[in-house]
């Protein structure tokens, strides 16, 4: 994709070198995410996109944000970046199968799109010669990646589907905890910064709200956004895994926090 986009290492300001040649634990390097990226815009976080089938339809539905994801399952980021190139080789945008339609599971979580966020971003009329200049791709924890992010600089942070953890001793091990919530917020931009949640584990949803629910009372800076915002525009594929688990009798829900 470097040569693609005819990129170079040379290409890096200060601001941009806060990923490069740092370390995961796991003891690989950390992507260079921030080449060429302009924090004064507006810009998208996916923490955790699986194959990627939402990061990239989002990315085209909204092209004049930057749509920043990150995920540690190498195969997932393997199945992102296959899209990405054979769609830049192309000159034309990867479909998903499986779009939301608003209907059925869970639908009256969903606002109308007058109740949504406002944004000024409309879908992409014309195929790109060189789709999703737009996106970055971190191969890596997500939540070690927000320590590299400058603050007030997130408008958006997408979480779908995440490990639930269903087990009570295993709670710590959830992605949702009170060092996190601070972290996504001094990366979210005041007063307008939103944290999505997508799960069809009772007891990740249940956690979440409670996490937010008791730094609210301690320390205030978030407040619950009701109804939830129509999420064909920040959830607008349905993955097979939340497919699956539709078949198997699960559902949906949503949680939508603002920074304030």
């Amino acid at each position: 994709l470097k040569q693609l986009y005819q990129l170079s290492d040379d290409d890096d300001d200060e601001e941009s070198k806060g990923a490069t040649e740092q370390k995961t634990e796991e003891g690989e390097d950390a992507v260079t995410i921030t080449k060429g990226w302009k924090w004064d815009g507006s810009t998208t976080l996916e923490i955790g996109f699986g194959d990627g089938s939402n990061l990239l339809t989002y990315s085209q539905l909204h092209p004049n944000k930057m749509c920043l994801g990150a995920d540690i399952h190498s195969p997932g980021v393997g199945t992102l970046m296959k899209r990405m190139e054979e769609s830049i080789n192309n000159g034309i945008y990867w479909k998903c199968p499986n779009m939301y339609n608003g209907d059925g599971n869970n639908n009256e979580n969903d606002a109308s799109p007058q109740e949504e966020k406002e944004d000024e971003t409309k879908p992409s009329a014309n195929v790109d010669a060189k789709p999703y200049q737009n996106v970055r791709i971190y191969a890596g924890d997500g939540i070690k990646l927000l320590s590299y992010i400058p603050s007030n600089s997130i408008d958006d942070i997408l979480l779908t589907f995440p490990d639930p953890w269903p087990n009570n001793g295993h709670y710590k091990w959830r992605v949702i905890q009170i060092a996190t919530l601070a972290e996504m917020k001094r990366v979210l931009k005041p007063n307008t910064g939103r944290f999505y949640l997508a799960t069809d584990a009772v007891c990740f949803h249940e956690w979440t709200h409670d996490v937010f629910t008791k730094v609210v009372k301690e320390e205030g800076g978030w407040r619950e956004v009701k109804p939830i915002p129509d999420r064909r525009e920040w959830l607008p594929v349905m993955s097979k895994y939340e497919l699956k688990g539709i078949e198997e009798g699960r559902f949906t829900m949503y949680q939508c926090w603002e920074s304030c």
